[in-house]
């Protein structure tokens, strides 16, 4: 799952997005306006890590939404140290 953030985040980078969503286990979401379009709805718990368990969003691996639900990333400025994409928002409904 993490191969698949990744790749998500670069191909939304590459179109000057900075949010950017994995719903249903493996599909990627972004837009021009993913800001407002994820902060639409309220949290949700609908969201798994590799483990298939519960998303903790203080943790750094990998979650994604389940059906109809987005893991939010939030792409932030490169770093050293660092791959790029930061911590994530909170998972959303879309």
């Amino acid at each position: 799952m993490k191969k698949l953030v990744c790749r998500c985040a670069v191909a939304a980078s590459k179109r000057g997005f900075v949010f950017f969503g994995i719903q249903f286990w493996g599909e990627c979401w972004s837009g021009a306006d993913a800001d407002q379009r994820f902060y639409m709805y309220d949290a949700s718990n609908a969201c798994a890590n590799t483990e298939f368990k519960q998303c903790d969003t203080s943790s750094a691996k990998a979650c994604a939404g389940k059906q109809y639900k987005n893991y939010v990333y939030e792409i932030v400025q490169d770093s050293p140290n660092g791959s790029g994409v930061g911590p994530p928002i909170h998972p959303e409904e879309y």
